[in-house]
């Protein structure tokens, strides 16, 4: 197991992107992603705007994997459940949109009771390769599979610097 198994790597970095600001809303990216506000921004932007081409908010099913403090696109979204293992992160995101469901569950351990019309992983699919490897993660896009029709990949830098990312991928299920 590597350290972003792990609940107290995400609670130490959760407590240090808090602690340097009291306006939380312009500091807890840096729990996930340490870069400027602005920046955090355009990628927030990125990826509402490539949801938007896919995801029907209205109508479909959506789960968020590896949710962390709950990003600004779940507020659109009717059918939306966020998981993450982290009960820090969960705790957050359940203060910041009260009215969405959030669950502490690592993504191999969910076993929802349907399957979703998508699912959706920003820059998780990237850092468990980096950190556990390709074996890992292609165990857990099995099982994700199984609950999602259709995965919605998107990575951090590539929706910052390219004004056109469409998505880094699309996985579907089975």
């Amino acid at each position: 197991m590597s350290r972003i198994d792990e609940k107290s790597f995400w609670a130490d970095r959760l407590g240090a992107a808090q602690a340097i600001s009291k306006d939380n809303e312009k500091t807890i990216h840096y729990s996930v992603f340490k870069v400027s506000h602005d920046y955090w921004l355009k990628i927030e932007e990125s990826h509402e705007r490539v949801i938007s081409e896919y995801i029907d908010v209205e109508n479909d099913s959506v789960l968020d994997i590896g949710c962390a403090f709950g990003r600004n696109y779940v507020k659109d979204m009717k059918d939306y459940v966020g998981i993450d293992l982290s009960p820090d992160f969960i705790n957050v995101a359940k203060n910041r949109f009260p009215d969405k469901t959030f669950i502490n569950i690592k993504m191999q351990d969910y076993s929802p009771d349907k399957k979703f019309d998508w699912g959706i992983l920003s820059s998780i699919k990237r850092m468990i390769v980096r950190e556990n490897g390709d074996k890992d993660w292609q165990g857990k896009e099995e099982h994700l599979k199984k609950i999602c029709k259709r995965i919605l990949v998107l990575e951090y830098t590539e929706a910052a610097e390219d004004k056109n990312y469409i998505a880094t991928e699309i996985i579907e299920g089975y």
